[in-house]
């Protein structure tokens, strides 16, 4: 977004999310999101390395190879870290993101505006994985739906974990969202799905207000899991959330 991709030599390109897939296809494989390829990056010889916090247990490691940068997204003020990081970016290569950080709050904005209808209707994320279900609301992983996108979370407790909290279809139900979106983990980590969102096919789920009402929304699972905090990334989701409102 920022015009800089020729300045990457290498990135983790075995499991990234569609949009960045011409982006990273010609560039070297330095390992994984969780996991730094160190003699490749010895050889590589980078000038810089940036990483988010799921490399954090490798920041000294990396240090011996190159200055690492590490931009993690702090999920109690997502916006504001997100411009920090860009910025931060920016100034490292001498480049303006005022202009694109301008057209990303406009476009935040439209969406909150679009929002305001929904204010009433009660918001839920789940995360479904490997039969499994995980709930998360404001102040969480995805909890940019919520503090920054305008839907009303849950009148309920949630754990703002990494992970989620745990949760069962009783527990669904007794919440009653208007609203659930709905992530596939292991589709983003390129598992067979075919049982996870069939998890959501069920009689307590389909008494949900959200069910009755046609608002069970399936996004992404590579966009919104993999990625986030940039500014392809959040535009990206705008687009999702519009559509699935349009």
């Amino acid at each position: 977004a920022l015009g800089l991709a020729e300045n990457i030599i290498g990135a983790a390109t075995n499991n990234v999310p569609a949009y960045l897939k011409d982006t990273v296809s010609e560039m070297e494989n330095v390992g994984t999101l969780k996991e730094p390829d160190m003699e490749k990056l010895i050889t590589l010889a980078p000038d810089l390395i940036i990483i988010s916090g799921r490399l954090a247990d490798f920041s000294e490691q990396l240090q011996e190879i190159a200055p690492v940068l590490q931009l993690s997204v702090d999920q109690t003020d997502y916006w504001g870290s997100v411009q920090h990081n860009i910025q931060v970016i920016a100034d490292v290569y001498g480049v303006d993101a005022e202009p694109k950080v301008t057209e990303l709050e406009s476009e935040i904005a439209d969406l909150k505006e679009k929002t305001t209808a929904f204010k009433e209707e009660e918001a839920l994320l789940l995360l479904v994985n490997d039969g499994a279900i995980s709930a998360f609301s404001s102040g969480s992983r995805f909890g940019q739906i919520f503090d920054v996108f305008g839907f009303t979370p849950v009148n309920a407790e949630i754990e703002t974990s990494t992970h989620g909290q745990t949760i069962g279809y009783e527990g669904i139900l007794e919440i009653n969202p208007d609203i659930l979106f709905v992530i596939d983990r292991s589709q983003a980590i390129q598992v067979d799905t075919a049982e996870n969102l069939q998890l959501l096919d069920n009689a307590f789920i389909t008494k949900t207000n959200a069910a009755q009402n046609e608002r069970i929304i399936v996004l992404s699972p590579d966009l919104w899991y993999l990625s986030g905090g940039g500014l392809e990334s959040t535009h990206l989701m705008i687009e999702e959330i519009n559509a699935a409102f349009n």
